[in-house]
């Protein structure tokens, strides 16, 4: 299930690109992951080679947290960038699947010579909780965390086997989880291994728009794009942020020719990441296991 950073008190959510001298990439990555607010970190290829996205309850939070990384000898440059309604960042409609010659064998199912084209899943994400919702933040107990964390991991588990896990009555977990979903767990969705689907890696664009057109339009557009399954409006030093699976250098070539031709795409950096073992990521997750 899908976390709604707001409604823990969590206001800022901003992704930390950091450039990091190259003799000690792997010295200053361990000390950003150990960083209390950082929630996740990664090591893509690019220019700034280490990126970690932190869980803030304040911008004065991510101030203190940019000082800290910078206060490491080996970091040249961090760039922080504000995620904009993280919650409904993930377009799972997006995302490609072709046929391959994997351990399912599909296409040799297929009559000779007929190998279909790339379909997109006609799949959408169930509606969020309301915007006035999302502006507000609960108090909960040990148990509601304990709750929120199992469900985070797994939706499909039953309140009967959470309530033995969490040692409450049945009716307890359901009475609690009632409360819960209308504000931190809006939605659940299924998550995708994209490796078994053929994919070998990540792109992540990092996009200023021209001041000509609105960042909305902008984003709009891009997300017409195929395979782009994660994106949000930033505030900062980039307006879009998106990330999209490629499953050969032909594909990361279209995708950054088809971005860049977006009209209202002024500048331009590209990243280069393994691919998701498990998508949606949900790294949002990580902030009710602190909690328990």
């Amino acid at each position: 299930m899908q976390v709604t950073p707001k409604s823990l008190g969590y206001n800022c959510i901003a992704l930390l690109s950091i450039q990091a001298n190259a003799n000690e990439e792997t010295s200053v990555y361990e000390f950003v992951k150990n960083i209390p607010n950082i929630i996740n970190t990664f090591q893509p290829i690019g220019k700034y080679n280490i990126h970690g996205l932190a869980a803030l309850k304040s911008v004065d939070e991510l101030a203190r947290t940019v000082d800290q990384i910078k206060s490491n000898p080996y970091v040249i440059d961090v760039k922080e960038h504000i995620w904009v309604d993280v919650v409904r960042m993930d377009h799972p409609e997006n995302l490609v699947i072709e046929p391959f010659e994997g351990l399912l064998n599909t296409t040799a199912l297929l009559p000779k010579g007929e190998n279909p084209k790339p379909t997109i899943i006609p799949a959408h994400v169930a509606k969020v909780a309301e915007e006035k919702r999302l502006e507000e933040s609960y108090e909960f107990d040990k148990i509601d965390w304990s709750i929120m964390t199992i469900l985070s991991k797994n939706a499909n588990m039953s309140f009967r086997k959470i309530a033995k896990k969490v040692a409450v009555s049945t009716q307890t977990v359901i009475r609690k989880y009632e409360q819960i979903r209308k504000s931190v767990l809006p939605y659940s969705s299924i998550t995708i291994d994209l490796t078994k689907l053929g994919y070998i890696g990540i792109a992540v664009f990092h996009i200023k728009t021209s001041y000509r057109h609105t960042i909305s339009t902008v984003f709009d557009e891009i997300l017409r794009i195929p395979n782009v399954i994660s994106a949000c409006k930033c505030l900062g030093t980039i307006d879009v942020f998106i990330a999209a699976p490629f499953s050969d250098f032909e594909q990361l070539y279209n995708l950054k020719q088809g971005i860049s031709k977006t009209p209202g795409v002024e500048q331009m950096e590209v990243y280069i990441d393994k691919p998701f073992s498990r998508w949606p990521m949900s790294p949002l997750i990580q902030i009710l296991s602190n909690q328990v």
